[in-house]
């Protein structure tokens, strides 16, 4: 996706429709929403490693039905 959103952004700045000021905007925000994503996937995996239930313990945990 970020990929596609740096593509789309190249042509606008070939095609002179992006300033450079709107240009450095543009990537200094994606850049800041992928390394927010990166981080929040790194504290996914943490709290994941950090809260693993053994098999005795999870069983004493109520279960919500899906339905």
């Amino acid at each position: 996706l970020v990929a596609q959103f740096n593509e789309t952004q190249m042509h606008r700045i070939i095609d002179g429709s992006s300033k450079t000021r709107k240009s450095v905007l543009y990537y200094a925000i994606s850049g800041n929403c992928l390394m927010m994503v990166k981080q929040n996937i790194k504290l996914l995996e943490i709290l994941n490693d950090a809260f693993t239930l053994d098999g005795s313990l999870k069983q004493s945990y109520l279960t919500l039905d899906s339905h």
